[in-house]
């Protein structure tokens, strides 16, 4: 037995809680608007927890799109609403980035890229990191969805930790 995770067991493991999510929201549609970390104004891009979905939706296509070396996609491309096209487009980017993992080479996986960051200006760093970081994005920020859910008083009914994922072996 290989005693590393493999990106393929967080991909899987992704794929698990989006299932999860998607049927909570289905049966919690007012989950979507519960407040998040609204900027001074209110608003801003992680405002409710729909938005905040939209940004780990978003961040997951983007990575991908420079893993593929495409055209970056505008976050107003990602649909917001309806939650099932939400979801989709996650989904949608964890296959994408499933099928870059599952068809890179170690070449491919060390090779460096630069690219624009909206927060951080400038950034450099290994395909491999790049997986890394996108994967483990996904999974603190929907820790902390949790938390918000909860602290609004709802609570999502499944476990989260990994000890319980069927992707992990």
């Amino acid at each position: 037995m290989n005693p590393t995770i493999e990106f393929d067991e967080l991909l899987r493991y992704e794929r698990e809680q989006l299932d999860h999510w998607k049927a909570f929201f289905a049966k919690a549609p007012e989950g979507l608007e519960v407040p998040f970390a609204a900027d001074a104004d209110g608003g801003g891009r992680m405002a409710t927890v729909r938005h905040v979905i939209h940004h780990i939706a978003g961040v997951e296509c983007r990575y991908v799109d420079r893993l593929e070396r495409i055209a970056v996609t505008p976050f107003e491309a990602i649909p917001l609403a309806p939650a099932g096209a939400l979801f989709d487009a996650a989904r949608a980017a964890n296959a994408r980035l499933a099928t870059w993992v599952g068809r890179a080479s170690q070449a491919d996986l060390s090779c460096e890229i630069e690219f624009q960051t909206i927060s951080a200006g400038t950034v450099r760093a290994s395909a491999r990191k790049i997986v890394a970081h996108t994967l483990l994005h996904g999974v603190r920020t929907w820790a902390q969805l949790a938390t918000v859910l909860r602290t609004h008083g709802a609570p999502t009914d499944w476990y989260h930790d990994a000890l319980f994922s069927e992707a992990f072996r």
